[in-house]
């Protein structure tokens, strides 16, 4: 039977991969999953072709379900993906897809901080935080709670310990980097 073993998803491999993005919020599920799903099809298409050349009948007189290609009728030979990887060149089927997304979802949320500032020292004290986000569908609510917290911790951390220095003659920001 086919589990998640039997995958292999190659992502930021620049011998491999041709162009990416990386991740972004909902963006991995949304556009990388919509391009696996495209991959898939793509693949089970060039594989029932494979299948109905070694089965001697034509691709539209095939069923799949669950790994295997079953020849319709009275002839009901069968042939699983892994035995049509067997006659690729190193043992694999393989397929690529790029999905480009017409729009693009945009989560709802909204942050409100507590804060007490020191008049005298401008010293400012986080006091309390809330956060409420509407991501829709979480597949994974794991990493949605990892992405909240950490862009949290990192707004904090940007808005409470991190300067914004401007050059003053030209004005221009000179912390954009690490240079």
């Amino acid at each position: 039977a086919l589990s998640c073993e039997h995958f292999r998803i190659v992502q930021g491999d620049t011998l491999v991969v041709a162009r990416g993005n990386g991740t972004g919020a909902s963006r991995s599920m949304t556009v990388g999953g919509s391009a696996i799903i495209q991959a898939a099809q793509k693949l089970l298409s060039e594989a029932g072709v494979m299948a109905a050349e070694a089965m001697q009948c034509t691709p539209e007189s095939l069923d799949y379900a669950a790994g295997r290609f079953r020849q319709k009728g009275p002839l009901a030979g069968s042939l699983d993906l892994f035995s049509l990887a067997e006659f690729q060149p190193d043992g694999c089927l393989r397929a690529q897809a790029v999905f480009k997304p017409s729009i693009f979802t945009i989560p709802g949320g909204c942050h409100v901080a507590d804060v007490e500032v020191d008049m005298e020292t401008g010293q400012v004290r986080l006091l309390r935080y809330r956060a409420v986000h509407d991501a829709g569908v979480a597949v994974n609510p794991m990493v949605v709670e990892g992405q909240l917290h950490g862009g949290i911790a990192q707004g904090i951390g940007a808005a409470l310990g991190e300067a914004l220095r401007f050059d003053s003659t030209s004005g221009q920001l000179i912390t954009a980097s690490f240079q």
